[in-house]
């Protein structure tokens, strides 16, 4: 099943996460827990930022996340440029 989580699931997308990370190459950067928690949670609590897990047998296999975040060099005369980069 593929649904939007929830703060209950944070903990067991952390762990998801971490498996993911330690086979992604990247697994000598640091993970902080502490703002991991936040982040996972601004994802579900903000609606300009999605968090979607799928989910077998009640045990949580992936995740995606989205959102839409203006660029940093925003153009005042075209305007906002949103992106979306998560994983």
């Amino acid at each position: 099943m593929i649904r939007k989580a929830k703060e209950s699931d944070i903990e067991y997308i952390i762990e998801t996460g971490r498996r993911l990370h330690e086979r992604s190459g990247n697994e000598d950067v640091p993970i902080h827990k502490p703002h991991v928690f936040m982040l996972l949670r601004s994802f579900i609590t903000i609606p300009s930022r999605l968090l979607i897990v799928s989910e077998r047998d009640e045990i949580i296999r992936g995740f995606i996340m989205a959102s839409a975040e203006p660029f940093w060099w925003a153009d005042p005369i075209r305007g906002r440029r949103l992106v979306t980069d998560w994983a």
